[in-house]
């Protein structure tokens, strides 16, 4: 199978057909039998996922081999693929599937062409803060030394006088405790409402901290889905652009996605 000559990517995105000489070709990529993904009489349901582009969920139990038919797929469109500048987007909880690709596909050119730009491999935290959350936090100068939920909690903490923490501890809460849920930094409980109203003087002072932390460049994990959903109310736009550079998505995994993930991707995509 020879790789398509790219194209000009004004033009409108067509996904490349997939035959059973490519799934066959794919198959013996990964060491497989020629007939791996077709069965003896190609009547195997994974080369149907293997040829389809259009919205799919794919359901197997665990051990079955969904992450060796996804980069199965990926080889093949990486084989094929046209475009220069845009890429295909694969997102999981964990970076399973670029390890299943580099274990797999490492000494091949299709695997490496997966690796690099244009295309995108890599959690659903990491596509979030490399497209949308950092850009947008530098954007309103907000820098980016660290992003770690625990390091963070700590240094917001710190950031609070005695008397602030012992009001705190009060209502038995503790540096994990603590939650924006904005851009405004409008406080919440990790589970519940913030046990101080807006106007008192304990609330005021827990935000500033907040605010602080954030100057100094160190967020939360969660914090950057705030971010990212900031920027797409903001500059709605963006969305039209991820589309554009990544017009074919695969989410690993997807059960495990949270409300907040899955509504982001659902938005974006």
């Amino acid at each position: 199978m020879s790789r398509c000559k790219p194209t000009n990517d004004d033009t409108r995105f067509q996904p490349p057909a997939i035959t059973e000489e490519d799934i066959r070709w794919a198959s013996r990529l990964l060491d497989l039998p020629d007939n791996a993904f077709l069965g003896k009489i190609s009547t195997d349901p994974r080369q149907d996922v293997l040829k389809s582009m259009e919205r799919i969920d794919v359901a197997a139990c665990p051990g079955s081999g969904k992450t060796t038919l996804l980069v199965a797929k990926l080889a093949i469109l990486a084989e094929k693929w046209q475009y220069r500048t845009r890429g295909i987007c694969i997102l999981s909880h964990t970076n399973a599937a670029r390890h299943e690709i580099e274990n797999r596909l490492g000494n091949t050119a299709a695997g490496r062409r997966l690796l690099t730009y244009p295309h995108f491999i890599g959690t659903i935290h990491a596509f979030v803060d490399e497209f949308l959350a950092i850009p947008w936090l530098r954007s309103r100068g907000y820098p980016i030394v660290m992003v770690d939920t625990a390091i963070c909690e700590r240094r917001r903490w710190q950031r609070l006088d005695h008397q602030w923490r012992y009001a705190l501890e009060r209502k038995q809460m503790d540096e994990s405790s603590v939650r924006i849920v904005d851009a405004s930094f409008k406080l919440a409980k990790k589970n519940g409402k913030f046990p101080f109203a807006a106007n008192t003087k304990t609330y005021k002072n827990v935000q500033r901290a907040c605010q602080e932390t954030a100057r100094e460049g160190y967020h939360c994990y969660d914090d950057m889905f705030i971010w990212a959903r900031d920027l797409t109310d903001n500059v709605p736009a963006v969305i039209a652009v991820l589309r554009d550079r990544f017009p074919l998505l695969f989410v690993d995994e997807a059960q495990d996605n949270s409300e907040e993930q899955s509504a982001i991707l659902r938005d974006l995509f």
